[in-house]
């Protein structure tokens, strides 16, 4: 008798969802984002205040132009991933922690934390490192709307090439968040001790 394998998981292509089901979930994102924030809030759920400069962040994207609405109104009705609240969370209380200062280095976060961070924060300069020139030219966007871009760099040369260059200019603050491990530079940082990580994608160093 020869043996035939149950299937026990059935892949479903994804399928492009269509204008219809794309405002039946923006008008519910509409309808219940707030009751679920408001309530995520009460209980003490990490991260909420990322949904708050989500939003804020949204209205300052509308006013500054029309070529940003649409990304506006993604991040108004859907910030992050649920994960990321936590992760955020994370990374916001070990900045906190380092103590303020003057230079900041981000390599490749999800652009709204480091983004926050600069906004709330005291620092004098802030360098954006993303090898995606397409993903850095949004962060540029978005940060020319906050009003942050005279306080802001931007290079898509990887990390490893110009590590001195961004040790030396970016010499208080840095962090990370994206897929663990992250760039040998990063990962050496942290070795040193001069780290702190978490949630196996989070990282946040002083030097």
């Amino acid at each position: 008798m020869s043996y035939e394998p149950r299937v026990l998981v059935q892949r479903v292509e994804m399928r492009k969802a269509s204008a219809l089901t794309l405002a039946a979930h923006g008008l519910a994102s509409l309808v219940l984002v707030p009751s679920y924030a408001v309530a995520a809030a009460a209980i003490g759920t990490p991260g909420m205040r990322f949904h708050l400069e989500a939003v804020s962040a949204a209205i300052r994207l509308v006013t500054h132009g029309t070529g940003l609405v649409a990304q506006a109104g993604r991040l108004a009705l859907y910030p992050m991933d649920s994960t990321r609240y936590f992760e955020f969370d994370w990374i916001w209380s070990r900045l906190q922690r380092l103590g303020s200062v003057k230079n900041y280095l981000d390599v490749s976060s999800p652009r709204l934390l480091p983004l926050s961070y600069v906004r709330r924060s005291n620092v004098e300069r802030a360098w954006f490192v993303n090898p995606d020139a397409r993903d850095l030219e949004t962060t540029r966007q978005w940060a020319d709307a906050l009003s942050l871009t005279s306080r802001c760099g931007f290079t898509d040369v990887a990390i490893e090439s110009n590590g001195p260059r961004y040790c030396a200019t970016a010499s208080g603050l840095g962090s990370h968040v994206s897929m663990w491990p992250g760039p040998p530079l990063i990962q050496n940082r942290i070795t040193a001790g001069s780290a702190t990580r978490g949630l196996n994608d989070c990282a946040a160093w002083a030097r």
